[in-house]
């Protein structure tokens, strides 16, 4: 057996081997006495920030380096560059190196110091105790030093045993010094706290509401971590308003309000400058950091974060926020799931289409959580095919300017706009996942209502229309004509609009952008479009005219689109009968093509 390992009274090299690698028996009683470094106290005496090196070590078991202690009958401490202790002393010579570093033993600080900073071993006889300080280099740097002491011995050589006590020592830093690069302990990571978590939230994402999904995130935060987390709802006025404070928190330690002006734009965790804290009403002697949360609609929930926030606290607070990302985006998806199965089921119905979206409508009011609940749905003509209120009998949400009001106007190219309008009481905003619900439910009436409202009240729509704008033409005409100017009347006549239901409303959107502020564009029927041009001649509107047929995708001769024009001057005409004129005009027109083409010069 080599003279070494006989004088430390242990087992061969493969014992010492096994000691490096296995952390042992738990059971026994010296592991009994040990502990992970995140529950060790530290005796010193001025709280500061934990420095690297420290963290380090806090995250990782050092129950194999305290077995050995044991076993080589050697004792151990690893200390920082302050120098603070950071394994737990065990013994009464570990005490003794604890008690000389709290009282300042001169030679002591100055051999940590030198091994420190020379990056070399430094070896001194105090107290009785031969002492090795090795540096510990981690990250090309030396961060802490591995204090090896025993007593000195009375019977051997004093060169022989501090030449072997230095063999032990380097041994045991380059142990450290590979402990340290490696993956930290599980407990201590903070990742025996992810699972946990991300139970809590994944049970709550099924069942509750985003708001509370904050809420639970904020106790486990305060719990663990001791930092205040408060939630707050993105508004339409640019603004973030508290929703979501934890219990205790004092009414004016968090602002009701803050500008979405001046925080920034992104997701990740952000400390705010210290500028920014006076003017959004936050403490200022606390570490304040925020985090965004936005949802594919824009809307955001904004995470503010106070207290002590370490890099300790941060690396672990961001793998949570992971989590709650998730969490949200999970339960903002199971809801709008829901609301859409309820909202198909009640639009699937043979019942009429007003009891059909009155049903859909209290489904969604329900869902989520509002006092009133209204829907309107308009044609391109501004006539309203419906206008429902849930509760039936509730005041329109609109008209109640002490509730907090939710408006989804959906303009689509069938021609209809669906306005969404949801109102609450108390003091509860509409949330991100409240918003993206109500979104989908817009969209959901906006593509029923075609097909449901395309019976006999849009068919009654259509015929009241034509008497309508004919009626509005002709006084508009007659009052240019009082005034002196000469007007012209255009009537197009699209031959294939019946077989494109509502496209002609879209035609008449497109031409009303074409012509000038004092001209008129309106639906005389289905397939007939009617203008009215003031201080215009024939010639001039008919030209204007056949540029407008690329609005409605024909071509100049083609006899899908007739173009017909009838024209009054001041003092000569009156406008009875001009659109019938300009129709007659427009058929007239197809009549002298097909004569033209004739080859006898008669259209047989």
């Amino acid at each position: 057996m080599p003279p070494l390992i006989e004088r430390f009274e242990v087992d061969p090299a493969g014992r010492l081997a096994t000691g490096l690698q296995e952390p042992g028996d738990r059971s026994r009683a010296v592991l009994r006495e040990s502990t992970l470094m995140s529950n060790t106290e530290n005796p010193s005496l001025v709280a500061q920030e934990p420095s690297s090196f420290e963290i380090a070590v806090r995250d990782r078991s050092w129950d194999w380096l305290l077995e050995l202690r044991r076993r080589l009958k050697v004792d151990l401490l690893l200390v920082d560059s302050r120098p603070s202790v950071l394994l737990p002393t065990l013994t009464d010579q570990a005490a003794r190196l604890s008690a000389m570093l709290e009282h300042g033993e001169g030679a002591l600080l100055a051999a940590i110091s030198a091994s420190l900073r020379e990056r070399a071993s430094q070896v001194i006889d105090l107290g009785g105790l031969q002492i090795i300080c090795v540096p510990v280099i981690t990250e090309r740097n030396a961060c802490g030093a591995l204090l090896v002491g025993r007593v000195s011995p009375s019977r051997q050589d004093a060169i022989a045993s501090r030449a072997q006590l230095e063999l032990v020592a380097s041994w045991l830093t380059a142990a450290v010094d590979a402990h340290l690069l490696s993956p930290p302990a599980f407990p201590s990571s903070g990742l025996n706290r992810v699972a946990p978590l991300a139970q809590l939230l994944g049970q709550a994402s099924a069942r509750e509401s985003d708001r509370e999904l904050i809420r639970l995130f904020g106790e486990a935060i305060a719990v663990w971590h001791d930092i205040e987390v408060s939630g707050y709802v993105e508004t339409t006025a640019g603004m973030f308003a508290r929703d979501v404070t934890l219990p205790g928190t004092k009414k004016g330690e968090r602002p009701a309000l803050i500008p979405s002006v001046g925080l920034p734009d992104s997701t990740d965790l952000v400390r705010l400058p210290q500028g920014h804290l006076d003017r959004f009403g936050l403490p200022v002697n606390d570490d304040v950091f925020v985090r965004r949360f936005k949802s594919r609609d824009g809307r955001s929930w904004l995470m503010v974060f106070t207290g002590e926030i370490g890099e300790y606290d941060l690396q672990r607070i961001g793998a949570y926020v992971a989590l709650l990302d998730l969490a949200l985006s999970v339960s903002t998806s199971a809801f709008t799931a829901r609301v859409t199965r309820t909202i198909a089921a009640s639009l699937a119905t043979l019942d009429a289409s007003e009891t059909q979206a009155a049903r859909a409508l209290e489904e969604l009011r329900t869902a989520l959580g509002a006092a009133a609940a209204t829907l309107t749905i308009e044609s391109s003509s501004g006539v309203q095919a419906i206008n429902i209120t849930s509760p039936p009998g509730a005041s329109e949400v609109h008209t109640d300017a002490s509730a907090f009001r939710l408006v989804l106007v959906k303009r689509s190219e069938r021609h209809y706009t669906t306005t969404v309008s949801l109102g609450r009481n108390e003091s509860l905003q509409f949330t991100p996942r409240d918003h993206a619900a109500a979104a989908v439910a817009a969209s959901m009436f906006d593509a029923w209502a075609p097909a449901a409202l395309g019976g006999a009240r849009a068919h009654r729509e259509r015929r009241s229309a034509p008497r309508g704008f004919t009626e509005i033409l002709q006084r508009s005409a007659r009052e240019a004509l009082e005034r002196g100017a000469p007007i012209a009347v255009v009537v197009l006549l699209i031959r294939d609009a019946a077989s494109l239901p509502g496209s002609t409303q879209r035609w008449v959107a497109g031409i009303r952008a074409q012509l000038r502020a004092s001209d008129l564009a309106g639906l005389l029927g289905e397939g007939e479009i009617g203008l009215l041009m003031i201080e215009t001649g024939a010639e001039q509107a008919k030209s204007i005219a056949e540029r407008l047929r690329a609005v409605v995708g024909g071509d100049p001769g083609q006899e899908s689109i007739l173009v017909g024009v009838a024209a009054r001057n001041p003092g000569q005409d009156t406008v009875d009968g001009i659109v019938q004129d300009a129709r007659e005009d427009a058929l007239a027109g197809t009549r002298r093509r097909r004569a033209s083409d004739s080859p006898h010069g008669v259209n047989r």
